[in-house]
């Protein structure tokens, strides 16, 4: 019973977030998409994150590391400057996040409410971004049935993780020093998300007469996952940065393939229907080729216990492509069928791994009053 009321409060909260953007969506297509006053915008943006975000700031003992990050919280306040520093100042912003928290609410539940604001503030605006290209609903849904329970356990990831999505506008315009600000500030809250620089080098076509011949390298490379991920495990291993998460590194190794159950069904229409994607705006091309970085980063859960967790930053990709690969679609009946297909994959997904294994371990849900 608890388990099922925990379910009907996610929905419920994901249900009136849902239908807030798509009031917001239709709003926008009645002023054909002309510029709404950035006050406007704001206030749209904070009635769609209200509902999930009130449920991140008020829970109690949701989410596997809970109470970690309530420690952290306590130390981050209590202990002196050079400790502090000390422990924690490889990830300076969440730091002073911390710090902001206590100066504004003096209890732990305020960084649980910034952090998840932070979260969905910059989902919301990276989805705002390509409205004229996808279904707001759509896009939210898939953030909600993919990462919205990490982002209840991961929270200093899942705040990288945001704002990285929100960067790809700058890979779409191909804006190379913006990009590699938001990566910086998205690393200050987690180390890995500086991965994600290589997300614009690998699919930026500038150089025309290279395209080709780094599409044929980006493809082998994706294929030689295996043999690539041991190079790359070899060169992290010797840079200080990464000092701090070597300890994570396995030497005992579990190859499969079982995870390609979790991207394969995700991806495919990407590549099925990418003529219709790309004549439609080719500029969406590099996010099809981020895309297949999922398995490689997926992959590299079998060297590195938190390996699997570097998916994640690809895995957002989906907000933008899911949505995008159905708008792309001229015949309705094929895109009534991707709809049910994608709707009917992230649910299944959703309660597979968060409401049947407990992953992240965010049912039941409980409050914090």
């Amino acid at each position: 019973m608890e388990k099922l009321i925990s379910l009907i409060i996610y929905l419920s909260c994901f249900a009136i977030s849902l239908i807030i953007s798509f009031l917001y969506q239709r709003y926008c297509k009645r002023r054909s998409y002309n510029k709404i006053p950035i006050s406007e915008k704001i206030l749209w943006f904070l009635l769609i994150i209200a509902a999930p975000v009130l449920i991140s700031a008020i829970r109690y003992d949701v989410g596997t590391d809970y109470f970690a990050y309530v420690r952290i919280y306590e130390n981050i306040n209590h202990l002196d400057t050079a400790t502090v520093l000390r422990m924690y100042g490889e990830e300076p912003l969440y730091l002073l996040l911390n710090k902001l928290a206590f100066l504004i609410f003096k209890r732990p539940w305020g960084i649980f409410l910034l952090s998840s604001f932070l979260i969905h503030f910059f989902i919301i605006a990276g989805i705002d971004y390509f409205k004229e290209y996808v279904s707001i609903p759509m896009s939210l849904f898939v953030y909600y049935m993919f990462h919205f329970s990490f982002g209840l356990n991961g929270i200093r990831q899942m705040i990288a993780i945001s704002i990285i999505f929100f960067a790809l506008r700058y890979i779409y315009q191909k804006k190379l020093l913006h990009y590699i600000l938001l990566v910086a500030i998205a690393a200050m809250f987690h180390n890995t998300a500086i991965l994600c620089l290589v997300f614009y080098f690998l699919v930026n076509n500038r150089m025309k007469e290279l395209q080709l011949g780094k599409k044929i390298i980006y493809y082998c490379t994706i294929i030689l996952t295996p043999i690539v991920l041991l190079f790359m495990i070899e060169i992290i291993r010797k840079i200080p940065f990464f000092s701090g998460y070597l300890h994570y590194v396995t030497n005992e190794i579990d190859y499969g393939l079982g995870f390609l159950l979790f991207i394969v069904p995700v991806i495919a229409p990407f590549f099925l229907f990418r003529k219709a994607m790309i004549i439609r705006n080719k500029d969406f091309e590099p996010f099809i080729l981020i895309s297949l970085l999922n398995i490689p980063f997926q992959y590299s859960g079998y060297y590195v216990n938190w390996g699997s967790r570097l998916v994640l930053y690809t895995n957002s990709i989906y907000y933008i492509l899911v949505p995008y690969v159905i708008s792309s679609l001229n015949n309705k009946h094929k895109k009534v069928v991707m709809i049910l297909y994608y709707v009917y994959f992230f649910l299944s997904y959703y309660v597979l791994q968060f409401v049947l294994k407990n992953h992240h371990e965010v049912f039941p849900y409980k409050i914090m009053f």
